[in-house]
């Protein structure tokens, strides 16, 4: 099997975060959460599934859900991993809005985590559980504190200017004709 840097790495993590259960015999649980509330990449199903493909190889049972219910504090004991995959933005905890008894407003109901979810999680991170942000989970929970704490502050908008240049190829292989 052909692995790029990017799996030797997120072996050598897991297998790392992971090395407590492995003493103990048993196959380690970890939950691999992909929910979004903005910008959702198409990689996601790939990326669930290698991951879950590849927890076989270092006895690690993985479940994946897209279900904020799950956050709640027995929901998350059972866990020895949490992996935030690819996760973004904060999303709202609001549903339908009754304005008045003959109209009502809707809004985006979209939450990565509502507020029971992130106090499960904030109380996973305070006992220590093992916790994986992979590619965009930075960009999650950003209005959140402690989630960016654990996570790293993410980017500061605006990004820097771009600026013109030249690229030049020095050989014509025919998946670069594009350019």
């Amino acid at each position: 099997m052909f692995l790029t840097g990017f799996t030797v790495k997120l072996h050598c993590t897991l297998s790392f975060l992971l090395l407590p259960v492995f003493v103990q015999g048993g196959p380690a649980r970890g939950l691999i959460y992909s929910a979004t509330a903005d910008y959702r990449h198409d990689s996601i199903p790939v990326a669930r599934d290698a991951l879950t493909a590849r927890g076989q190889s270092i006895n690690v049972q993985f479940d994946a859900t897209e279900d904020n219910t799950r956050f709640t504090n027995a929901g998350l004991a059972s866990y020895d991993v949490l992996i935030f995959l690819m996760n973004t933005g904060e999303g709202s905890a609001f549903g339908t809005i009754v304005v008045s008894s003959s109209s009502t407003l809707e809004v985006d109901t979209r939450a990565v985590l509502d507020a029971t979810g992130k106090e499960a999680l904030q109380r996973y991170f305070d006992l220590g559980g093992n916790f994986v942000a992979i590619h965009s989970a930075s960009d999650c929970l950003r209005n959140t504190t402690f989630y960016g704490r654990e996570v790293g502050e993410p980017r500061r908008f605006p990004l820097p200017t771009l600026r013109p240049g030249l690229l030049r190829l020095t050989d014509q292989r025919p998946r670069r004709g594009f350019l």
